[in-house]
């Protein structure tokens, strides 16, 4: 049997790859029905909120909440908005969602760095070096050894993996 807490995960998942969005906005009713639905799971609202928030402090899901004004002024909470984090979708991945794949290529189409010149070559630091700006991305840095030699600093002792 899986858990109410896996089950949970991929049913909001499952929710996010339907409509095709970043986002989702089911009420708790809603959500209690799916999992019984989908998973032959029934649970109280109070377990889902328990499980919504260990997902959010666990790093795998952004939740926002949504406020509205009715027309006599009065203010009432609208369904909390939820998304996936990177994290969440890697998980959704390692449970066996290849779908996965496809919104992660998009969310890095459309947030990810826009050129390779945001990239650094590992071992540099970003300060330059004397004689101005680099005229090309990593020319005229500073290497960690140059660094820690214009600096006074000793060298990283050699690595030496230990045998227990």
């Amino acid at each position: 049997m899986i858990s109410t807490a896996v089950a949970l995960f991929v049913t909001n998942g499952l929710t996010l790859k339907k409509s095709g969005k970043l986002w989702i906005y089911p009420s708790q009713a809603k959500q209690l029905e799916l999992l019984n639905i989908r998973h032959s799971i029934v649970r109280t609202p109070r377990t889902l909120r328990y499980h919504h928030l260990n997902f959010k402090h666990a790093g795998l899901t952004i939740r926002r909440r949504r406020w509205d004004r009715q027309e006599d002024g009065t203010v009432y909470m609208r369904t909390t908005g939820m998304a996936y984090t990177p994290a969440g979708y890697r998980v959704l991945l390692r449970l066996g969602h290849p779908w996965v794949k496809e919104r992660i290529e998009r969310l890095i189409q459309k947030y990810g760095p826009k050129s390779d010149s945001a990239k650094k070559p590992p071992g540099e630091i970003l300060a330059p070096a004397p004689g101005g700006s680099p005229k090309k991305p990593g020319e005229g840095l500073f290497t960690d050894k140059e660094f820690r030699k214009k600096k006074g600093l000793k060298p990283d002792p050699p690595f030496e993996p230990t045998v227990n």
